[in-house]
């Protein structure tokens, strides 16, 4: 079994986290830290809801809605929930979409292409057809949304959703992607019993305690130089100065500067265009994460990190 003690099947969004957030993972999953239900998982829940009510249009909607899958790579379950799957009007082409909300639509093909989370529902999807169907596309739909003040919650804007993008799996991508997910469980069921067999005893609480209360001073007193910069720097444009030498150092404004840059503009003296660089580049990053999934690390370096717990 996988890991039964927490967790007897492997999800979309875990195996994802293994991959991308092994820390995450570790906290969600082997520790059991449930993370707080946030606005945007709350607004998520009420989109869902208002879709399948018919109280909201949207592009793509078919006949499975919500619903439970539950499939074996060999003898390990994978379980997910699709926000909606079906088969189109012509009877063979089997598609799913994965609805997304925000005050922003960052999604586009080449994020999708390595997304380990949608190609999971997707090996799902097709399990669900008894893996017969040639190929499974999955879309991308994003749903406007602002922030009320009024009601201070999240909500439809009311404009209409948008197909950010769309990906297409065939059966044979599909069937060797089981090899990826029978993969990270291996690794998880190793990890697992390292992870319950390890200790932190012999960390000094001494040097924990210190540390915690520097790092508490330092964000205490980051507050304060920022609310003193922003008054300096209000004193310096009230004075029309772009700089103020004092005995302590300067003081002086910086500025970032954008552009919006044409997709052809010329690269390398008119080899490439812009889009076409960012294309190659998007393809790079596509091809390394497919193949940091497949294969093991060169080395590992690690760094300690410090989250402070919130005050109650």
């Amino acid at each position: 079994m996988f890991y039964p003690d927490i967790k007897p099947h492997i999800s979309p969004s875990a195996l994802d986290n293994w991959v991308n957030s092994r820390s995450q993972f570790i906290r969600s999953y082997f520790a059991g830290v449930k993370t707080p239900e946030t606005a945007s998982m709350k607004t998520g829940k009420q989109i869902h809801a208002l879709i399948e009510g018919g109280l909201l249009e949207v592009k793509n909607k078919f006949s499975h809605n919500e619903e439970t899958l539950e499939f074996f790579a060999t003898e390990y379950k994978v379980l997910g929930i699709p926000d909606s799957f079906g088969v189109g009007e012509d009877e063979e082409t089997v598609m799913f979409v994965d609805y997304k909300t925000g005050k922003e639509n960052n999604w586009d093909a080449n994020k999708l292409a390595s997304d380990l989370k949608m190609k999971t529902t997707a090996w799902l999807v097709w399990s669900f057809y008894a893996r017969t169907p040639p190929s499974i596309t999955g879309y991308i739909e994003y749903i406007p949304t602002r922030w009320n003040e009024a009601t201070r919650e999240i909500e439809p804007t009311g404009e209409e959703s948008v197909v950010s993008a769309s990906i297409t799996y065939t059966a044979e991508e599909l069937e060797a992607f089981t090899n990826v997910i029978l993969a990270v469980i291996a690794e998880v069921n190793e990890e697992y019993p390292k992870w319950l067999e390890s200790s932190a005893d012999f960390v000094n609480k001494e040097d924990v305690s210190e540390y915690a209360r520097l790092n508490a001073q330092v964000a205490e007193l980051e507050v304060k130089m920022d609310e003193i910069k922003e008054r300096i720097a209000g004193q310096l444009d009230f004075g029309g100065a772009r700089t103020a030498e004092t005995e302590f150092g300067t003081f002086y404004f910086t500025e970032r500067k954008t552009y919006d840059y044409p997709q052809d503009l010329p690269i390398q003296g008119g080899v490439f265009t812009l889009k076409e660089t960012e294309l190659i580049a998007a393809a790079v990053k596509v091809a390394k994460t497919k193949f940091e999934t497949e294969n093991e690390p060169k080395s590992i370096s690690r760094s300690l990190a410090f989250k402070a717990k919130k005050k109650k």
